[in-house]
């Protein structure tokens, strides 16, 4: 036990040491007040001080404003600049999902049956894409999501139901796009646990609530997740085209780079021999995330939800390699 939590503690120094070097200089860099920046970040900042009244696309996005909130206060009486607390708040808040989410991937993918060293390799090709670094650098909530999306993973297939039903309701306040990530257990065993049914009726009731509670606080258009989708859909013409042409397949693989090539080949060795236990109902991360993307048009940092598959191909390509090198 001793020696498991020795490892545990080195290994989490080592992803905390990889996350902090890749993703500092887009923390230190990023400017609040460029006019180039997006909402996104300002309307988060906006939310962080209980001020709803932003977009309707993020002003339901509650967890990491309402968590940054609680460490400005912390940081507060140390930092005089006001940019600099901003960023720091969410920095540290982010990291810590960024942080926790590495170490989730990395249990993952030892269930699956990949060695350590791939395991930690597959971890580093989360923390070190440009997603991450995008995500946990800069005044985002997507670092929630991703973390959501690993437990919801992870406690299905080691069948932790009440751990899971536990979790669940928390987990679907991260973003509006984990609601069909929330259903994914239902097409395993996890179907048969009344844990998992009833939390998953009290996440749905959750979410209402928190959506109606600050629609009624705000005076800014409130929109129910349908008509939100529903104003995405107009783009998603135009996305698709988008998708089709070289810049756009340049921003969908943006967190993947080659692995995605990779990921290919290893799922057609994979079918072949069956080295790892990768579940099929994971292969179905990708068309949601897909889909997801040409709704949202942001193509790469939505279809990075696709993680939790593509990279356990990669790594199964990146295993034949090696094993073929040390054959010879």
């Amino acid at each position: 036990m001793k020696r498991q939590l020795t490892f545990y503690l080195i290994l989490l120094a080592i992803f905390g040491a990889v996350l902090y070097g890749a993703t500092y200089q887009q923390f230190r860099y990023f400017d609040i007040n460029d006019s180039r920046v997006g909402w996104d970040p300002k309307d988060y900042i906006r939310m962080s001080y209980g001020d709803y009244d932003v977009t309707a696309v993020r002003k339901y996005r509650v967890v990491v404003p309402f968590l940054v909130g609680y460490v400005r206060e912390l940081l507060k009486p140390f930092i005089a600049d006001w940019e600099e607390l901003e960023k720091l708040s969410f920095y540290i808040v982010n990291f810590a999902f960024g942080l926790a989410s590495s170490l989730l991937f990395f249990e993952l993918l030892r269930w699956m049956g990949f060695e350590i060293w791939l395991s930690i390799f597959g971890a580093f090709i989360f923390i070190a894409n440009r997603v991450t670094v995008q995500v946990t650098g800069i005044p985002l909530v997507d670092s929630f999501f991703f973390i959501s999306l690993l437990l919801i993973l992870l406690l299905t297939v080691k069948e932790r139901n009440r751990c899971l039903a536990f979790v669940l309701p928390v987990l679907a306040l991260s973003k509006e796009t984990v609601l069909p990530f929330l259903l994914l257990p239902l097409l395993t065993r996890t179907r048969r646990s009344i844990y998992y049914i009833v939390s998953l009726l009290v996440s749905f009731g959750l979410v209402y609530w928190v959506r109606h509670t600050i629609s009624q606080s705000s005076s800014t258009e409130s929109a129910s997740v349908y008509v939100v989708f529903q104003s995405h859909l107009y783009a998603f013409r135009d996305n698709v085209n988008r998708l089709l042409s070289l810049e756009g397949l340049h921003d969908l693989q943006n967190g993947y780079s080659f692995f995605l090539v990779f990921a290919v080949v290893g799922y057609y060795i994979h079918s072949k021999q069956k080295l790892y236990r990768i579940p099929h109902f994971f292969l179905l991360l990708v068309p949601i995330s897909l889909f997801l993307a040409c709704v949202s048009g942001d193509l790469g940092r939505m279809f990075f939800a696709s993680f939790p598959v593509v990279i356990p191909y990669s790594l199964v390509l990146i295993s034949c390699a090696c094993q073929e090198i040390s054959n010879k």
